[in-house]
Order: structure tokens, then C-alpha cells, then sequence
């Protein structure tokens, strides 16, 4: 009510220095804002009442700075280049996903991920991206060096519309993924090369909530050929996800639904898979915590001699992640990992942890 004295004001949880008896107030509130959206929540309380309003400010990366307020995006605009660099160390207690009858052997490794990108535009409504990632990791231990994979991927991807309104996105690349590496840069072996098409929908359903669709088709083409044609793992693979974003709880709440069939040329490496992934975030003026639960259903599509059954595994990955700006363009991430997988057959169930400390730039 408007007649009834406010007992207590709120930014983002920290709060507002209030005298007693005013049933209203104008005040002004430092608020450090970084690069992307930044969600505000003002909380305030009377005797009889409690009100929240949220505030959603897009800050513009440095590259998209210099263009005036409401002013539409035309093909004149200058494009748009951000590269994202993200360079860590990570600590598993199992690397190799090695089954439970056996002792695993723990790991440490050093990652970069590099994520270039640029945007050409074409018109208001029309973005042509081409978009890079390289990303790579070297475990300290002799052991490990079997598990260091490098994935380098290029893909262009037409954007047509805009998310509020409704945007479709038409996409084509290729993944090249190599094994074992003496420097961060080149690969010993070239484990495999595929190729995809993608086909996107976003669209807003309200304030700050969306939905979103994809499909994916790849060619999948491994480059070590196995004698035994049964467990030939090239494959046509066919992704379909669904996606939901609205604010929740307080925060920001993310909901994804992915399928996966996997057509094999091996009979034994054919499955099919359903995965959910919730995540809930939250923005306070230093720290953005990010909570998700990822839980996987696989299930192959013969009984396979080698274990005498049909095997089906569940995995379920639990993180929580800790974002911590430190300038506009430079985050630390900390980020704690449990995973455990699940099977009919024993020679496919793991557990592992791992903790993560990486630094983000973003140009």
C-alpha cells in the first residue's frame, strides 16, 4: 500500500539505507555492470506487503559500443568481431572414466579454449556468423597423455529475425577432433572429422523468457578404422533439443531437452540417447553462481556378445560454477564436478570428481 511506511528496501540483497516512516523514497544506488545482461532486483517491504521489480540491463561489449540508443541495425553498421578466451587448470579424480572393479588413477590437466567470432551484417534483421573454436589440454601425468583430446571446430550460421520477435538460424560446419598433443597447438593423431547442418528457432515468450528448438544432422567419420565391422564407429547422427529460459526462484532458470540417435555402420555402436540439463543462475553484483543437474539415458540398440546383454547406462552430472568479475571483459570461473554413470553392465559404470579454476577474456 502506498500508505503504509516501508520497513525495508533491498538491490540485489544489499540494503538500502531507509529512514523510518517514509512511505516512499527517491534514492540513488552504485550498480557495476558487465559486459552482457544485468539483472537488478529491487525487493520492498511495508508492514501489511512485499514487492520485487526486476531490471534487466544489456551492457555492450567494448567491440559493440558507439551505436545510439533504439537506433535500428543496418547493413552500414561496422561488423562485429569477439573472441573469447578461457585458459585453466583442472584436477579428476578419474580422467579415464575408468569402471569401478578397477582403481582409477587421478589426473590434472592444463586447458585453453580459444572462440573466435565475427559478425557480418546484412540488414536489420539478417546476421551471417562465422564462429571458430579451438580448444585443447595437456595432462601433467605420462599416464594421462592418451586422454588429451584437441576439438577445432568452424561453422557458419545465417541468423534471420531477432529472439524477441522470433530467430531462425540455418548453420554448416565441420568438427576435426585429434588425440595426444606435445604443445597445446597440433596433435600427434587425427581421431575424427565430421560435418553438420544445423536448423534453429528462438523466440521471447515474455519478459526475459524464451524458447528455443534445434535439429542437427552429422556425418560422423572416425579416422582409425577397427577390424571388426560390428564395431564400426562411423555414424549419421541426428540431434533434436528443445530449450526453455525464464526468470525463476529468484534467479534465472534454463531447461534443455536433447535426443540423440546415433546410426552406426557397426551394428554394436548404434544407440539412442535422451538427456535433460536444468541450470539455475543467479547475478549479484560479484559473484554469479551457476547450479546444474545434466542426467543422460543411453540405451544401444543390440545385445552385444562382449557383455551378454543389451547395454544401457544413466549418467548424472552435478556442478556448481562460481563466476567472479574482475574487470568488464576478464571473469575467474571456479567450478566444482560430480559425475556418476550408471549400467546394466559393470564394465561401463564410473564415478568421478573434479575441480576446475580457469580465467575468461572476452574481446
Amino acid at each position: 500500500s502506498s500508505f503504509s511506511p516501508l520497513i525495508q528496501i533491498r538491490v540485489n540483497g544489499q540494503p538500502v539505507p531507509l529512514d523510518s516512516g517514509l512511505t516512499w523514497i527517491d534514492f540513488q544506488w552504485p550498480i557495476q555492470l558487465h559486459p552482457g545482461p544485468n539483472r537488478i532486483v529491487v525487493d520492498a517491504k511495508t508492514e501489511i506487503e512485499t514487492a520485487q521489480q526486476v531490471f534487466v540491463i544489456h551492457l555492450k561489449f567494448p567491440h559493440e559500443k558507439g551505436k545510439e540508443k533504439g537506433e535500428p541495425e543496418t547493413a552500414d553498421e561496422p561488423d562485429a568481431l569477439q573472441i573469447v578466451t578461457l585458459l585453466g587448470m583442472q584436477t579428476l579424480s578419474n580422467p579415464a572414466r575408468a569402471p569401478d572393479l578397477q582403481q582409477p588413477v587421478s589426473g590434472t590437466r592444463t586447458f585453453l579454449v580459444l572462440v573466435p567470432r565475427y559478425d557480418f551484417r546484412l540488414g536489420e534483421d539478417s546476421t551471417l556468423r562465422v564462429q571458430g573454436i579451438l580448444a585443447r589440454d595437456i595432462y601433467q601425468e605420462e599416464e594421462n597423455a592418451i586422454l588429451e583430446i584437441g576439438f577445432s571446430q568452424l561453422i557458419t550460421t545465417w541468423f534471420l529475425g531477432k529472439p524477441e520477435s522470433g530467430e531462425w538460424s540455418f548453420g554448416a560446419g565441420i568438427n576435426i577432433i585429434d588425440q595426444e598433443f606435445d604443445t597445446l597447438i597440433q596433435g600427434v593423431t587425427r581421431g575424427e572429422e565430421d560435418q553438420f547442418l544445423n536448423f534453429g528457432y528462438r523466440g521471447g515468450m515474455g519478459e526475459n523468457s524464451f524458447f528455443a528448438a534445434r535439429l542437427e544432422l552429422k556425418n560422423q567419420d572416425l579416422i582409425l578404422d577397427t577390424p571388426d565391422a560390428d564395431r564400426d564407429g562411423d555414424a549419421t547422427v541426428v540431434t533434436m533439443e528443445g530449450q526453455l529460459e525464464a526468470d525463476l526462484l529468484g534467479g534465472h532458470g534454463k531447461s534443455t531437452v536433447r535426443w540423440i540417435e546415433n546410426q552406426a555402420v557397426g551394428r554394436y555402436m548404434r544407440f539412442s540417447a535422451i538427456q535433460l540439463t536444468l541450470e539455475q543462475s543467479y547475478a549479484f553484483e560479484y559473484l554469479i553462481p551457476v547450479i546444474a543437474l545434466r542426467i543422460k539415458n543411453q540405451s544401444y540398440a543390440e545385445s552385444d556378445p562382449t557383455y551378454g546383454t543389451t547395454p544401457t547406462t544413466t549418467t548424472t552430472t552435478i556442478s556448481t560454477t562460481f563466476n567472479i568479475p574482475l574487470t568488464s571483459a576478464l571473469i575467474l570461473m571456479a567450478e566444482a564436478l560430480m559425475e556418476s554413470r550408471t549400467s546394466n553392465v559393470d564394465p561401463l559404470a564410473y564415478d568421478n570428481t573434479s575441480l576446475s579454476l580457469a580465467l575468461v577474456y572476452v574481446y
